[in-house]
């Protein structure tokens, strides 16, 4: 039952795999959540994950899921959907905690992991490379800032716990690797600290716009007071004047009546 599985989900890979090839030649290799296929590579990948068993193998895979995701962010964010790539940079945290469990799970076998410490590494190091590139963007949406800062601070979280259950060492000690998390860090906090202070610009022409609206209306309010005071006040004179006719009216004609 197992190999017929398994079988399976080699056939399902090689099919997509070639789906994705011909998709290569026209430029469209990245499959987006929008594909016909994308549910189809989102199930294959499950299977062939569920399928490895040794860690260093299914490190390799959620690092290359990670990417996918994050290929696959960058697709939508191009395309304008920023709640699907927000979506997606979600994932690609859940693959690198998926990744800190496998590596820690392996660490109470007694596994021996060290061959994949400068794998991380330079892996983490190129997603980060990707989402500071993304985050450069002039025209990318401070919602989607938002969703990357929490991404860089899980991988420098993630990357700290998955090497440190490998060499079973405080991680500070490694110059190289505090640089690399410190960036992640400086990234995230410059990030947040931008968003903060483009909510606070916002928050100010907001302040200065309803100021000005209702300074507006204050206006409008007293013009209109003036226009019904100034129309009372001619009211009240074309009264006087018709009383006034009437009077010299009704004396004419008692005048006349004597």
């Amino acid at each position: 039952m197992k190999q017929t599985f398994i079988l399976s989900a080699v056939a399902l890979f090689s099919l997509t795999s070639f789906t994705l090839a011909v998709s290569a030649e026209d430029g469209s290799a990245i499959i987006t959540p929008d594909s016909l296929l994308y549910e189809t590579t989102r199930e294959i990948e499950e299977v062939v994950y569920d399928l490895t068993e040794e860690t260093e193998n299914k490190v390799d895979l959620q690092t290359e899921y990670a990417e996918k995701r994050l290929e696959e962010a960058e697709k939508e964010l191009e395309q304008g959907d920023t709640e699907q790539a927000e979506a997606l940079l979600e994932e690609v945290t859940e693959h690198e905690q998926e990744t800190e469990a496998v590596i820690e799970e392996a660490e109470t076998t007694g596994e021996d992991l060290a061959a994949l410490r400068e794998k991380l590494i330079n892996k983490m190091a190129e997603r980060r490379e990707k989402m500071t590139a993304l985050m450069s963007r002039e025209n990318l949406p401070e919602q989607a800032k938002r969703g990357m800062a929490k991404a860089l601070e899980n991988q420098a979280r993630a990357l700290t716990k998955a090497l440190e259950a490998i060499e079973k060492v405080d991680t500070d000690e490694d110059e190289e690797l505090d640089d690399l998390i410190d960036d992640m860090d400086d990234q995230a906090d410059d990030s947040l600290e931008a968003e903060a202070e483009a909510l606070e610009e916002a928050a100010e022409k907001q302040k200065k716009a309803e100021e000005k609206a209702a300074e507006q209306l204050k206006k409008a309010e007293e013009k209109q007071q003036e226009a019904l005071e100034k129309a009372e006040e001619q009211r009240e004179k074309a009264a006087e004047k018709a009383a006034e006719k009437l009077r010299k009216v009704q004396e004419k004609a008692e005048k006349r009546g004597k």
